[in-house]
């Protein structure tokens, strides 16, 4: 068996024997073995992580079903869509489609990948959110002019008048936010964290069995059988 090449740190399949990348990064441990997919749990371990998995990518591409046509009837009648919710529509499918190419093909490179870019935009909504609770709490408990016109400015409320009343009510509103964010990003996190130990897992173990055919194979062909051209008898 040949080794597939390396660029870079990313492992492609040799021809012939797939297409597509195979790792973005390859783990330095030894697999379990057997890797077993319902040693995989998520959901406080009451479901294996692909069915998981699975369904919060089939959740997720009908949410995009329906988000396309209400945006473009809005877009057409109200004209009410900014160019942020169209990159965050087109951006979100994008990443649904990344969540079914790594259902259907199980290589490593495309549920990592999907990991990298769901942990990075969780850190920055956390980041956001908090730097607008911080925004808050200085306008709320400190009466900041600066704080209160850059929250007109982010939110898009230019030409409102934030009293203290609304204050209050964005500052609870932004707390209940991001506790409730928290608790679901923290849920998905974990859920596609142990679906990718399943997927990496299972292609070491199989790359594993691979060297050690390859290997038991290179022992046979090397030991040279008794007698295979014997002498001819002759009377």
């Amino acid at each position: 068996m040949s080794t597939p090449p390396t660029f870079q740190g990313i492992r492609f399949r040799p021809r012939g024997k797939g297409f597509g990348l195979v790792w973005l990064w390859r783990p330095q441990r030894k697999a379990p073995s057997p890797v077993l997919e319902q040693n995989y749990r998520c959901c406080c371990n009451l479901f294996p992580a692909t069915l998981g998995f699975k369904a919060l990518t089939i959740f997720l591409a009908l949410l995009m079903l329906i988000s396309w046509p209400s945006y473009i009837y809005m877009f057409f009648t109200t004209n009410l869509i900014t160019i942020q919710q169209w990159i965050f529509l087109i951006f979100m499918s994008g990443f649904v489609a990344l969540g079914m190419i790594a259902i259907q093909t199980m290589a490593p490179y495309f549920i990592q990948l999907y990991l990298m870019i769901l942990a990075f935009s969780t850190g920055l909504v956390v980041v956001t959110t908090n730097f607008l609770l911080l925004l808050n709490l200085f306008a709320y408990f400190g009466d900041s002019y600066e704080a209160r016109f850059q929250i007109k400015r982010i939110m898009g409320l230019n030409g409102y008048q934030i009293t203290d009343h609304v204050m209050g009510y964005m500052l609870l509103g932004l707390f209940f936010f991001i506790f409730l964010y928290l608790i679901i990003a923290i849920w998905q996190l974990k859920l596609v964290y142990s679906f990718h130990l399943f997927v990496c897992d299972r292609q070491l173990e199989m790359e594993e069995n691979g060297r050690k055919r390859t290997e038991i194979r290179g022992i046979e062909e090397s030991e040279v059988p008794l007698n295979r051209h014997p002498t001819p008898y002759v009377v």
